[in-house]
């Protein structure tokens, strides 16, 4: 057979490297995919050690845990009221004392009022009390200023916690 070449110099049936580039750009790509990184296992060391709360992000499990906070929370309370105001100015335990139900009060009728009452009236008694909170913060702070803040902190945590955990039922 004789073959005569194309005009482009080339013999039939052979390709240029131009009409190569062009072929594969038009041919969809094979892409091999990465072999995937090994996946980490849980070493034995790292099991929690305390298997009494429900596993992963169920209501369940968040709701021990804001359980478990907010008990936290109040025996810490307790604790500081007892230990930190009773013990070493018996006559300051009122005040802190006060605050503490005006907040958790006020907190109440913020979280759940709406639930029980109307949501208006629910809102304006959580502002009122809560501005009473704060007149009773303003009138001792003279006197326990710090045990002021920390009963109005950890009260207005421990009750937000119970109040969430509840919440979740």
């Amino acid at each position: 057979m004789n073959e005569e070449p194309d005009i482009d110099g080339s013999m039939p049936g052979e390709e240029s490297d131009e009409e190569r580039q062009a072929q594969r750009e038009s041919e969809p790509a094979v892409r091999r995919n990465a072999p995937a990184p090994p996946v980490p296992r849980a070493s034995p060391d790292s099991e929690p050690m305390f298997d009494n709360f429900s596993t992963g992000d169920s209501p369940d499990a968040l709701r021990e845990k804001l359980s478990l906070i907010a008990g936290a929370g109040f025996t810490l309370l307790l604790a500081y009221f007892y230990f930190f105001i009773y013990l070493v100015e018996p006559a300051m335990l009122q005040l802190p004392v006060f605050v503490t139900f005006l907040v958790a009060i006020s907190l109440w009728f913020y979280m759940r009022g709406a639930a029980r009452m109307d949501p208006v009236r629910a809102n304006f008694f959580a502002g009122v009390i809560g501005i009473l909170a704060l007149i009773v913060l303003w009138q001792g702070w003279d006197a326990a200023k710090q045990h002021l803040i920390v009963s109005a902190l950890l009260s207005a945590f421990t009750t937000f916690c119970f109040l969430k955990a509840s919440e979740l039922e």
